[in-house]
């Protein structure tokens, strides 16, 4: 009986928490979900999509930008024509702005070993760093105008990283 008494509380209380997480979670997982119903290569998928919340930048599963201009999303997961560059930032109930790129992903973007290799994510800002550095991305020349991938270029210098944050 001792035990039943001093865990009703404890049970009530994670039951409540359950219940704000997966109301939490379900308000922000819509997007994902809306726009996995408006795609066909996730449509006609096993998987799903949904909001990977507990990143620094939540991102919908699977889905990505085709393109800097962010107007074309593509499901990698049943596309195998899908950049895995731009991954999609879960959206936004209240705004259909898109999230601006940055330093890490325009550099990413036109460096080819880094835009078009299926073994890497891209590039994305180091912000544990003292100073914030592009994952992979250094300049390759002094006036910093050629960006070179480390992790698949050989003769990429790892002397000169980008800057970003």
């Amino acid at each position: 009986m001792r035990w039943t008494k001093s865990l009703l509380p404890i049970t009530t209380m994670f039951t409540e928490e359950l219940q704000n997480i997966v109301y939490a979670t379900n308000s922000i997982d819509t997007g994902c979900l809306d726009l996995c119903a408006a795609t066909k290569e996730c449509t006609t998928s096993s998987q799903s999509s949904y909001c990977k919340d507990w990143q620094d930048v939540p991102v919908c599963y699977g889905f990505y930008w085709r393109d800097i201009a962010q107007t074309d999303p593509c499901y990698a997961p049943n596309d195998p024509t899908c950049p895995q560059t731009f991954p999609i930032v879960c959206p936004d109930l209240t705004t259909s702005t898109p999230i601006p790129i940055d330093t890490c992903q325009i550099n990413c973007l036109v460096t080819p070993l880094c835009a078009f290799n299926p073994k890497h994510q891209g590039s994305y800002c180091k912000t544990d760093m003292i100073i914030p550095i592009c994952f992979g991305l250094y300049w390759k020349d002094p006036a910093q105008t050629i960006p070179c991938f480390a992790p698949m270029d050989p003769s990429c210098p790892e002397t000169d990283p980008i800057k970003c944050g």
